[in-house]
């Protein structure tokens, strides 16, 4: 018997095509008696053979040549192909001419065993994955027709899955059966299967005789592997339940009751030592794999209810959790399935009172994984259990203060970059405060001001926020900013000297020489000069006549006859005397005045730091003592020698170039309005611009938060009431926290 073979899979890295239709196939021989005894039942032959004939087909499948050998072997077959297509294409034309016969050879002593093969099976898969029923919902495929083969040989069988059924199809040489006209079909209506997985519907029959049901009944292992291989994948649709096949549910506890059984009489004790027998490891392998398919079938409401209700599933769960101890990936791998059947069990399971023997109690065990284990998934698992059985108001007098649940979840709150511990963390931390006596406890707890702490951490963590900026302000005006170095003309010392001792009027005179000049477009106010007037020569009336404001003004049209004192009229009135200005005077030399002699030199201000620089040298030359202390300003240096003077001098000369502006100095002034004058001579009478920047700037949340920020906001809310009913409480306990 020759047979097909799948290649696809033996490219994985390297797909040949996408196509269903693409083919990729190899072939191989089965070789079996062509005889059959007649002391021998035929029926059991017939099935001997058959399994004969599927250890051979796995084994070729499974070589290790496989591959290179269908590369070989398509060359070939490209060869013969190539071949019958050019002769079918010569027989069309007329123009075939038949090969010449191979040359006799002797023939050999030991006959040649027959190669022929005397049947094909092709064996096509599951095409209901090729025919996506669900997408004709008009129409109902229920048949397939193959072809049939084309050259001489013997019978061809082809096996596939159609509609949820296996079908073996006979094929035959096209000239070995003469055309028949058969009728049109009728549709035959079945009925719909119970679930919706096509895949395993042929395996899914309710019925107390189906076929993976009595697999796990038999005993024997290959057949049980089956059935829970079948079992593994139904169990990962939502829509399959228990109740489709009677009696599963039952032959589920056997082996994870078995797998408990064996951890408490301790029979792998030397498994550290030794490896475990074959038929050990696969009793391991049914017991996991029976928990995973409960564990995955509980995910339905229906299923769950039934573990719930069962009587096999308590005793099991408890048995489980006292005697398997998670101290290998096996055990481990059998508790997570475990805890996470009694999690959907959960709601419902009432604890034995705590007096109650400890093995009645699922809750000792899941305390000491918490406590001690280092396995992720169990701590989340168990947390996440516990949480669920203490939620139940019936097994709240299982709460204590010191638990070890307690520990773990405030131990693993800082973790914030896993979110199922923190979560589970949180979970169960929030169950353990809505106790209010465990709530009160808590706020003596060591632990209690970093736990509120992580739990701000946490909220404001997991807040996904946005910038938002809103302006407040109207429009803002700005104009560049102009560095003004004109100012008005101060009197100085030498020049106060002169004028305090002259005689009135020749004082006043004299005074607004030296204070005004004369401009057309200038305007004072008469209080101006007189205030002027007034700062300068008061101090100085009770040894000199001081005019009053009358005469003052009177005096600016003596010294500028272009001048005019006048009223401009208001509202309101205003006094003011044009034709004249303030002298001004460029505050940019200023830099390079010197100030030696204690800022008595007289010489005018220099255009350039060097040329200051070779006046003091000058001061400096013309002092004879050997050493002399620095005149400049208010220098307070002990006296130097010549030559350390000269270089100490450098200390006190400005910059060749202006200093640099303050990076936060903006290059622009706010001005009051649109048109207001820019630059202002007097700034100080500059009305209050608006401020330069009225875009008011906060953070908004953009998403809700997470549940878990929304379990810790609630964590904060039960210990802020329980410290609010008992208000002198808190204080002292964060006072003795403080002294401590």
């Amino acid at each position: 018997m020759y047979a097909a073979l799948n290649v696809r899979p033996y490219f994985v890295s390297r797909p040949l095509h996408d196509s269903y239709w693409f083919l990729a196939v190899g072939y191989f021989n089965v070789v079996l008696p062509n005889f059959i005894s007649g002391s021998c039942d035929a029926e059991k032959t017939f099935w001997l053979r058959a399994r004969a004939a599927k250890e051979q087909s796995a084994r070729a499948a499974k070589n290790r040549m496989v591959v290179s050998r269908i590369r070989e072997m398509t060359v070939k077959r490209g060869r013969q192909a190539r071949g019958w297509a050019r002769e079918d294409d010569e027989k069309e034309r007329g123009t075939w001419v038949p090969p010449p016969p191979p040359p006799v050879q002797a023939s050999p002593a030991t006959p040649k065993l027959p190669s022929t093969a005397l049947i094909g099976l092709s064996l096509l898969g599951n095409l209901d994955g090729i025919y996506k029923h669900a997408s004709f919902p008009d129409i109902e495929l229920h048949t397939l027709t193959t072809g049939s083969r084309q050259r001489h040989g013997g019978m061809l069988f082809f096996g596939y899955t159609f509609a949820g059924k296996l079908w073996p199809t006979p094929g035959a040489p096209a000239y070995a059966l003469p055309p028949v006209h058969q009728s049109a079909q009728v549709p035959v209506h079945r009925p719909a299967p119970n679930v919706t997985d096509d895949y395993e519907r042929w395996y899914t029959e309710p019925t107390p005789s189906n076929r993976m049901l009595l697999s796990m009944k038999s005993g024997i292992h290959s057949e049980i592997a089956w059935a829970l291989d079948r079992l593994c994948r139904l169990c990962h649709n939502e829509q399959f339940t228990f109740r489709a096949i009677p009696g599963v549910i039952d032959v589920l506890y056997e082996w994870p009751e078995w797998y408990a059984q064996q951890a408490k009489n301790n029979t792998d004790q030397f498994s550290a030592l030794f490896s475990m027998s074959p038929v050990e490891v696969r009793k391991r392998r049914h017991a996991l794999e029976s928990l995973f398919v409960m564990r995955n079938g509980a995910v339905n409401e229906i299923n769950a209810q039934d573990l719930a209700e069962h009587k096999r599933t308590r005793p099991l769960i408890l048995s489980a959790l006292h005697n398997v101890k998670p101290d290998s990936d096996a055990n481990s791998e059998y508790l997570l399935n475990i805890i996470e059947i009694l999690q959907y069990i959960a709601p419902d399971f009432v604890l034995p009172a705590p007096s109650a023997p400890p093995e009645t109690n699922p809750l000792p065990p899941l305390l000491d994984i918490v406590g001690h284990s280092q396995n992720r998934s169990l701590i989340i698992a168990v947390l996440t259990t516990i949480h669920l059985l203490l939620s139940n108001p019936a097994n709240s007098a299982h709460l204590t203060a010191d638990s070890p649940a307690l520990a773990a979840s405030i131990r693993y709150l800082p973790l914030l970059a896993d979110r199922l511990l923190v979560d589970a963390s949180l979970s169960y931390l929030y169950t353990h405060l809505s106790h209010p006596p465990m709530a009160k406890a808590f706020l003596r707890h060591p632990d209690m001001a970093s736990t509120l702490k992580l739990l701000a951490t946490q909220i404001i963590s997991e807040q996904i926020e946005d910038t938002v900026s809103v302006e407040i302000g109207g429009p803002v005006y700005t104009a560049p900013a102009v560095t003004v170095t004109i100012r008005n003309h101060e009197l100085t010392e030498e020049e106060l000297s002169k004028l305090v001792g002259m005689p009135e009027p020749e004082r006043c005179y004299e005074w607004m020489k030296t204070m005004f000049v004369a401009d057309p477009k200038g305007e004072l106010t008469q209080v101006d000069f007189w205030n002027l007037y007034k700062d300068v020569f008061v101090p100085f009336q009770d040894r000199y006549h001081l005019l009053v404001a009358s005469d003052v003004i009177k005096n600016v049209t003596v010294v500028f006859p272009q001048a005019q004192a006048m009223v401009l009229p208001g509202p309101p009135q205003r006094f003011v005397v044009r034709g004249v200005d303030r002298r001004k005077e460029d505050t940019a030399k200023e830099r390079f005045k010197c100030h030696w002699d204690r800022s008595q030199c007289s010489t005018p201000p220099f255009s350039s730091a060097g040329e200051l620089y070779d006046h003091v040298l000058e001061h400096i030359k013309s002092i004879e003592d050997a050493e002399k202390e620095c005149l400049w300003a208010t220098c307070l240096r002990t006296p130097l020698p010549k030559a350390n003077l000269r270089a100490h001098v450098l200390t006190h000369l400005p910059s060749a170039q202006p200093s640099a502006k303050h990076p936060s100095q903006s290059d622009t002034i706010t001005l009051p309005s649109e048109a207001y004058p820019y630059p202002n001579p007097d700034p100080t009478t500059r009305p209050p611009p608006p401020p330069p920047k009225t875009t008011l700037t906060y953070r908004k949340p953009v998403v809700d938060p997470p549940s878990s920020s929304l379990t810790a906001l609630l964590c904060i809310r039960v210990l802020f009431r329980t410290a609010c009913y008992q208000p002198l409480s808190l204080p002292r306990i964060i006072q003795a926290r403080k002294t401590s």
